[in-house]
């Protein structure tokens, strides 16, 4: 925001009622195409938590690139217009914090990586890659490559822990498979485990087309995120 202007100050009751209409309009998503459209919206957000990229999302579909005004100064060396019109995200432990689109800011431009994140190409870092290993063996989870058929990707299967320390979990991954499509089927398989699937939570009713396309939606945003 200018300097020139207070920070917003709405009172207790208004996040809530903004939060309100913004649940209610999430109606609009539910055509695929619009789902789509704000998967793509929320992975461009990377630097937005997927909850907090989707209410951005509703607020301003339009959005480019959204930072507070102290980090469009401090990041870019560029100001918040006068007119300029906030949009609200939630802060951890706090109640919420106001961001701005790149559209209402003046300044320098900013690195040609900001506006277009997904440039990458297609290749996964190593340190990535690494993390998502020592992860999955901090939660219990092995991996495990295996000889598949060019069609068959992977799967997930729940065992159960026969010594302390030892794995909840094993997933299966084609070993033909490239580097980049191996994480996306990692991911995937680990939202089935993360997403209550495989019995960590009681989502028992859910159908196996639901699943499927709950850990497609996760795999999606993770990929897109890291440039894949």
């Amino acid at each position: 925001m200018p300097d020139k202007l207070p920070h917003p100050t709405p009172s207790d009751h208004q996040p809530l009622h903004a939060l309100d209409e913004l649940f209610a309009r999430s109606r609009e998503y539910r055509s695929s195409a619009n789902y789509l459209e704000t998967l793509r919206f929320i992975a461009r957000m990377r630097n937005h938590s997927p909850y907090n990229a989707f209410i951005l999302r509703m607020q301003n579909p339009a959005m480019t690139w959204a930072l507070t005004a102290a980090r469009w100064r401090s990041l870019y060396g560029r100001r918040v217009k006068e007119d300029a019109r906030p949009c609200l995200i939630l802060v951890p432990f706090g109640p919420v914090s106001f961001v701005y689109d790149l559209l209402d800011t003046t300044g320098p431009d900013i690195p040609p990586d900001v506006l277009e994140p997904f440039r990458a190409r297609g290749e996964l870092e190593p340190q990535v890659w690494k993390n998502l290993q020592d992860n999955c063996r901090a939660s219990g989870i092995e991996l495990r490559p295996v000889s598949l058929s060019r069609h068959e990707a992977g799967s997930v299967s729940a065992r159960p822990r026969q010594a302390p320390g030892a794995p909840a979990y094993t997933i299966e991954v084609n070993a033909r498979l490239s580097l980049e499509n191996c994480f996306a089927t990692i991911v995937h398989e680990l939202a089935h485990i993360f997403c209550g699937h495989c019995g960590s939570e009681d989502r028992s009713g859910l159908s196996k087309q639901a699943e499927e396309f709950e850990a497609e939606s996760v795999s999606f945003l993770v990929c897109k995120r890291y440039g894949i």
